[in-house]
Parts: structure tokens; sequence; C-alpha cells
């Protein structure tokens, strides 16, 4: 990969769609990514993070955005998981 890519992906706060995420993740890092450990790796950190924010900061309540960022640079992956959060949330 010769250029810097971002792609964004909206999704609600429903942990049924963690699967979907998964295979999402995997596709897009599989771009510049060929080892499958780091694959996996990939997978299960978005996994984590995204039901950590569903369960803490949505209080498992479905309805609410999320918003994943995969930046894919030549030698690196960036990924940000962005919330808004519930006002009462418990940090």
């Amino acid at each position: 990969m010769n250029e810097n890519t971002m792609i964004k992906v909206l999704f609600e706060s429903r942990l049924a769609y963690l699967p979907v995420i998964r295979k999402a993740i995997h596709g897009i890092c599989s771009a510049v990514v060929q080892n499958p450990q780091i694959l996996a790796d990939l997978d299960l950190c978005v996994s984590e993070a995204v039901s950590n924010v569903i369960f803490h900061s949505y209080k498992n309540e479905s309805g609410h955005e999320i918003q994943l960022i995969v930046s894919l640079f030549s030698t690196k992956i960036e990924l940000q998981i962005i919330d808004l959060g519930l006002k009462d949330a418990a940090v």
C-alpha cells in the first residue's frame, strides 16, 4: 500500500454487531497485514474495546452511535473507537 487510507465505519451500540465488526476489521487490515496472528490480535483488541464502550459508556443500551476509524499506513495501522457516552456513565 503506497498511500495512506482512512476508512470510517458507523454502527449502533449492539453486541450482536461484534462479529460483523470483527470481519470488517479483519478484511480492512489484511490489506497491509499478512500475519494471521496479528490480524487475530487486532480482531480481539477491537472486540474488547467496542464491548467496553457498549457496557461501560452506554450501559448496554442499544441505539447509540459508535464510530470506528481505521487508518492504514505503509508501516502502521491506527484504530480509533469514538463514542459520545452517556452523561451519567461511571468511568
